[in-house]
């Protein structure tokens, strides 16, 4: 008899508690599993297969029989099944129908959160509603995430409208002036979570909102960059990548940049250290450049376009 074949386990994401072990296997079997690594124990009480998925759905159908009643995903748990979760963690967010606080145990996070619309399935696991999600989700953020948060809800298909909408359900609620705050600046058209964070210092240090993915007609065709200023003709680019693999990349971004260059562009390059560290760094040189090519005023203040009213 084979682990997997315990009555349960694979209904519950290849949790098994050691009472429903015992209906098909003496502990001695149970115990000779677990040193031939082929289950792991949780708990006291639970164990799981050694070969269970670790995808969020296997997760919650795991701490569902493990806390023993139903769960709803949220945060940022429920931002993954939704498709725009942009933070880093780890761990099981979950709450209930009445948001109750109960036992989770280890890497389960339970949120005294009571939804607020009906909640929706995804994937076959009961989720917070998209929008009170991005919603719920930004408001807990750091600031520098909100805006990533937001954007990526809108790339994923939801609108503003229903975004603040869910605000209005959240009113009063911690960290929701916040969201509101950057709502309005969100756009579905930026391509990464550091894209979105660069944004945010520029809109941080009262630098014009810069247009996203700018088409740029160049002598060697259309190039496009992750934030401009056409009247100025600058741009700005989130640079990702730490070194290359010799795989013709550098090659690449030499003969870009050189198109752009030739196209009568100036470009500058932000990486993760500067937006999470020193802003200053590219947000005030960006200002000096914006004020000299007449899009900024010495008041640091927005110059009209020629032709209209000031």
């Amino acid at each position: 008899m084979e682990p997997s074949a315990i009555n349960g386990a694979s209904r519950q994401g290849g949790a098994f508690s050691a009472k429903q072990a015992r209906t098909s296997v003496r502990w001695e079997r149970l115990r000779q599993w677990e040193q031939d690594e082929l289950i792991v124990r949780e708990s006291p009480r639970f164990y799981r297969l050694a070969e269970a998925g670790d995808d969020v759905r296997s997760r919650m159908l795991r701490a569902q029989a493990r806390i023993g009643q139903p769960l709803i995903a949220c945060h940022s748990t429920a931002a993954e099944l939704h498709g725009f979760n942009v933070l880093e963690d780890d761990r099981l967010h979950v709450t209930t129908a009445r948001g109750r606080s109960i036992r989770s145990g280890r890497g389960v996070i339970v949120h005294q959160l009571v939804p607020r619309s009906s909640p929706t399935t995804v994937d076959g696991v009961i989720a917070i509603d998209a929008a009170d999600t991005a919603v719920d989700l930004a408001a807990a953020a750091q600031r520098i995430d909100v805006l990533a948060i937001l954007d990526a809800a809108l790339r994923n298909g939801l609108t503003v409208e229903q975004v603040d909408q869910a605000l209005g359900r959240s009113a009063g609620r911690r960290g929701v002036v916040q969201v509101r705050s950057l709502l309005a600046a969100a756009s579905p058209a930026a391509q990464s979570p550091m894209e979105s964070r660069t944004r945010y210092r520029l809109l941080e240090a009262g630098l014009p909102r810069p247009e996203l993915q700018v088409k740029v007609s160049t002598p060697w065709g259309v190039r496009y960059l992750d934030h401009g200023w056409r009247r100025a003709r600058v741009g700005l680019e989130f640079d990702g990548q730490d070194f290359h693999s010799g795989d013709g990349s550098l090659d690449k971004d030499r003969r870009r940049h050189g198109d752009l260059l030739a196209a009568g562009w100036t470009i500058m390059y932000v990486t993760a250290s500067d937006v999470y560290r020193t802003p200053a760094r590219f947000t005030e040189p960006l200002r000096t450049l914006l004020h000299e090519r007449g899009v900024l005023d010495r008041r640091g203040a927005v110059t009209p376009r020629p032709g209209t009213p000031p």
